[in-house]
């Protein structure tokens, strides 16, 4: 059986040992460039992880600010609903009290058809 002999520098020429030089070089700086990396995401990582929750709840917040612009719509156009209900049911009474006052619930009458045609 043979032995074998160990590589040295001394062995291999001159070019062979700078290549080989220059490849460790190179593997030992992106080795500390991934670790500066890794560092660096580390450190950012919270701040990342607020971005997203603050996105999230500024959605939130449109989404609640049109739920709540529909509700004061609605609230709103109820509030229009029931004043023509007064009118028209203050125009019934006064005929009940005056009498045929016929031409008093016919104008109330057009204006509640003319309220309920425009919505």
């Amino acid at each position: 059986m043979v032995a074998m002999e160990q590589v040295t520098n001394a062995m291999l020429p001159g070019w062979v040992q700078w290549i080989l030089l220059l490849f460790a070089s190179v593997g030992v700086i992106g080795a500390g460039f991934s670790y500066i990396g890794k560092l660096v995401q580390k450190a950012t990582k919270p701040i990342m992880d607020l971005t997203v929750k603050l996105d999230n709840l500024a959605k939130r917040g449109e989404t609640r600010d049109c739920r709540v612009d529909d509700l004061e719509d609605a609230i709103k156009q109820s509030k229009e609903y029931n004043k023509e209900i007064c009118r028209l049911v203050l125009a019934i009474a006064n005929h009940e009290i005056d009498g045929n006052s016929v031409d008093a619930l016919k104008k109330q009458r057009d204006k509640m058809n003319e309220f309920l045609t425009d919505k």
